[in-house]
């Protein structure tokens, strides 16, 4: 990360511009302080970093599926269809995460709130037994358990996937307008 600072700092300078480094560690107001004082024309921010980091441990589980090729004759399909979904089920959950941090006073509440939106979407498949049918379709549905189990079979299914993409394009586009309305209310 030294690197990367670095180097967007001595672009930024070439450019002509001021960099205004900032930690999440500060409370939102002095945050919001220092980028009205400044009155920033960008932002900067690394919230990629955390689809790369999940995305590199992810692919550091890679090597027990080598290993097991190794000593054994797996079935590649349910491997890679499972690495498909996980991947999916973790970028939802980052995306979810975003979200709440975005609308969170601190990294605590944004946490408790991720965990139990999270909590609430894992769950929901698991009470179909004890409603009406038609209800028990909509929840199996709006699960995001449901939609892995699929993967894990070894299919990789359009619905599945569509799903995914849609749960993370929902809480990253919740994430960009509550940005867009702290800038307003500036």
């Amino acid at each position: 990360a030294g690197t990367h600072f670095v180097a967007t700092q001595w672009g930024i300078w070439r450019a002509g511009a001021v960099a205004v480094p900032l930690a999440v560690s500060h409370p939102r107001a002095e945050l919001e302080y220092a980028v009205d004082d400044s009155k920033a024309a960008v932002l900067v921010a690394q919230t990629k970093t955390q689809f790369w980091v999940f995305a590199v441990m992810l692919g550091l589980t890679t090597l027990y599926p080598v290993l097991l090729e190794r000593y054994s004759t797996p079935e590649w399909g349910p491997i890679v269809s499972g690495y498909v979904g996980l991947f999916l089920l973790g970028t939802a959950f980052i995306a979810m995460g975003l979200f709440f941090s975005s609308v969170g006073e601190t990294q605590i509440v944004a946490g408790v709130m991720t965990f139990g939106c999270g909590l609430l979407f894992l769950v929901l498949g698991w009470i179909t037994p004890f409603v009406s049918s038609g209800t028990a379709a909509v929840l199996t549905e709006l699960s995001i358990l449901q939609h892995f189990v699929r993967f894990a079979q070894g299919l990789i299914d359009t619905n599945d996937v569509i799903y995914y993409l849609n749960f993370t394009v929902f809480f990253l586009f919740l994430c960009a307008r509550v940005l867009e309305s702290h800038r307003w209310k500036g």
